[in-house]
């Protein structure tokens, strides 16, 4: 049968009736019959290979033969229609087109997580990366509501929104809806053995991803009900006890979780207590909620879980590695930590070890609450902090936000009216006994600008610890700084402060930003916006033009950091909506005040 040509389809084929047999070579890519006639030659030198007696040859790999045209979807149906006799040259050619189809919505969400990983920290991930990661690869993501699926979807709702493929961070909406609906199909629909196992971690970090995101994203009372089902989890699972010195608490297992079977397990368990307290703490400050986490005062709450370190130093396979440097080689090691290093590095009487009131020691005068001191070592810190390297970084966190929870209430105690008179000078005393360990604290860090080159997304950690304990300082005195010329002095600096650091990063080249960084820079510029409306105030009444000259440029100085403020809220506004909203308020408070 001769061809005339015609295109698509040439008439002789059209009169047989048999158009798919109809092929051109046009560059394009190949026909059926060009890949058939491939594939056999390839299985063909395949098989040579195996019959030969030489082992050296080298292999010869078989590959995809090129995907179908869309237009012609019918090519592919005679193949698995066709039933070769078995043994026959063709049996095996027609088995392998076409190729087998590959999962795509696992390849999908595989590259939703590698561009979460980037920011994993950040966003308060704190299992065994690598063992997540392993899981996910090994168990194949279902449709079911388990809680390591729920897991997949949170990191994958993320994993959307930073993704650079448009195909797939135009998903983000789905993976929002499907990673709410699994996280309530988890908590609601479980039959509570699941609860009750390590696989309960995979619910808190979700809820804990979700509540970020929603913060981010400038949905509040979304990410404040997220925020607080991670905290109740946590209390639940008793998580805030863990190698408690109370007898039986750290070990009874009647209203928690079932033993760690290992200490990367035990360490994601303290990470996950302190992550949820960083969330919990930090955001109800922010947004003016009541913590859902007790404070460390109550009587009838404990916090004795350790201080917790980088995972990695949890891993048995790599533990060795935290050594080096020296441990008394590092610059103002803490000793509480450097203790529970070496307990875990060196395997001193690990069992042994047990750990009592954490926070609250490190609150009272700023020791350590060191989980060595049950072993056998003192574990009496000397109150700041440390090493800026890795391993300390969450706990470096956590004592950060708990600075800043103790004195946003310690600041609120104060009222003005005539009954707090006879209190007020013992109020006023524990403010400024507060204020020398948030001082002592921030005095403890390395100046940002001696700190080691990381990732942009690292660094803005250690930002938003210095951040917390300048703005811990403002909360603090905000409330007395009407009556006390060191409370309204200690405001102003503490802004400055708080500027300087934030001011110090290149805001350009930082991808993503904790969104609770909008708040604490709106923090700072109120102390300035209501420390020029009490000075144009004063100055309206004032007598002496020279006062009024002073005002004039005090107030211009206080405009020009308000400006400074908005700036640095404009720019990491590119990246957060959150950042954006607060940068028109404190423009508008600037506008109202000028």
């Amino acid at each position: 049968m001769r061809c005339d040509g015609t295109r698509p389809i040439c008439n002789q084929c059209i009169d047989k009736r048999r158009p798919d047999d109809c092929e051109y070579t046009t560059g394009s890519g190949l026909t059926r019959s060009q890949m058939l006639e491939e594939n056999i030659a390839l299985l063909e030198s395949r098989i040579r290979e195996l019959e030969s007696t030489d082992t050296s040859a080298p292999s010869v790999r078989l590959h995809q033969a090129p995907q179908l045209p869309p237009m012609c979807p019918s090519l592919a149906a005679p193949v698995g229609e066709e039933q070769a006799e078995v043994g026959s040259p063709n049996a095996i050619t027609l088995q392998l087109v076409p190729p087998p189809e590959k999962d795509t919505d696992h390849e999908e969400r595989s590259d939703a997580i590698d561009a979460f990983l980037p920011f994993a920290r950040q966003f308060g991930f704190f299992l065994h990366l690598a063992r997540f990661i392993r899981s996910f690869h090994e168990n194949q993501f279902s449709n079911g509501a388990g809680p390591f699926n729920t897991l997949i979807s949170a990191v994958c709702l993320w994993g959307s929104h930073f993704c650079t493929d448009p195909v797939l961070h135009a998903r983000e909406g789905e993976y929002l809806a499907e990673a709410t609906q699994r996280i309530t199909d988890a908590l609601f629909v479980s039959d509570g053995t699941s609860l009750r196992d390590h696989s309960v971690l995979f619910i808190i970090q979700a809820e804990v991803l979700l509540a970020y995101y929603f913060f981010y994203e400038g949905r509040e009372l979304e990410g404040r009900y997220h925020a607080t089902a991670a905290s109740a989890l946590i209390l639940s699972c008793r998580l805030n006890l863990i190698r408690s010195d109370r007898a039986g608490e750290g070990d009874d297992t009647e209203h928690g979780l079932v033993p760690p079977e290992d200490r990367v397990q035990e360490g994601e368990r303290i990470q996950a207590f302190w992550t949820v307290y960083i969330l919990d703490k930090t955001w109800s400050v922010a947004l003016g909620f009541p913590t859902a986490i007790p404070a460390e005062s109550a009587l009838t709450f404990k916090i004795d879980t350790p201080w917790p370190l980088d995972m990695q130093t949890y891993d048995d396979d790599e533990v060795i590695s935290v050594v080096s440097p020296p441990l008394h080689a590092r610059r103002a090691l803490w000793n509480g930590i450097a203790e529970y290093v070496l307990c875990v590095v060196q395997g001193r009487a690990w069992d042994a070890v047990r750990s009592h009131d954490t926070l609250l020691a490190f609150l009272q005068g700023g020791s350590s609450g060191s989980v060595g001191a049950r072993a056998g070592a003192s574990g009496i810190g000397v109150g700041g902090v440390t090493v800026e390297g890795d391993e300390v970084a969450l706990a470096l966190h956590a004592q950060a936000a708990a600075l800043f929870a103790k004195a946003a209430w310690l600041g609120s105690q104060y009222r003005e009216d005539s009954t707090i008179d006879v209190a007020q000078p013992a109020l006023y005393a524990d403010v400024l006994a507060f204020d020398e360990v948030i001082t002592k604290f921030s005095g403890s860090l390395m100046p940002v600008a001696e700190l080691p080159i990381q990732g942009t997304n690292t660094n803005s950690e250690r930002i938003m610890i210095r951040a917390l304990a300048h703005v811990a300082l403002i909360q603090l005195h905000t409330n007395f700084k009407g009556r006390e010329q060191r409370s309204r002095d200690a405001c102003i600096a503490a802004a400055d402060a708080a500027l300087a650091v934030i001011g110090e990063v290149d805001l350009v080249r930082i991808d993503c930003v904790d969104a609770l960084l909008a708040h604490l820079l709106a923090a700072a510029a109120k102390v300035y916006l209501d420390e020029m409306a009490n000075v144009k105030a004063l100055s309206a009444t004032a007598e002496q033009a020279v006062y009024a000259s002073y005002s004039d440029l005090y107030v211009n100085n206080l405009a020009t950091s308000v400006q400074r403020a908005i700036a640095i809220l404009t720019v990491l506004g590119r990246k957060c909506k959150v950042m954006a909203r607060n940068a028109i308020e404190v423009q508008q408070g600037l506008t109202a005040v000028l």
